[in-house]
C-alpha cells in the first residue's frame, strides 16, 4: 500500500510541476518518508516541504 501512495504522490507532484508551480507538501507521514527513500524518490526539486502545515501557511503570511 505505501509503494501505491508514495507512486500517485509522485505523479501529483510532476502534474503541479508541469502546470508550472511547486508544490508544499507538509505532514508526511514516517512510513511514507521511508517507503521514498528505500525507492529512491528525490522530490526535493519540485516541492518545498515542511514539517506542518501552520508552517507553511506562516510562510505565505496566512
Amino acid at each position: 500500500m505505501d509503494t501505491a501512495v508514495v507512486g500517485h504522490l509522485f505523479r501529483i507532484v510532476e502534474g503541479i510541476a508541469l502546470l508550472g508551480c511547486k508544490a508544499v507538501l507538509t505532514g508526511i507521514r514516517a512510513e511514507i518518508a521511508n517507503t521514498m527513500i528505500e525507492m529512491g524518490i528525490t522530490i526535493t526539486e519540485k516541492v518545498t516541504t515542511k514539517g506542518t502545515l501552520q508552517q507553511a501557511l506562516e510562510d505565505y503570511g496566512l
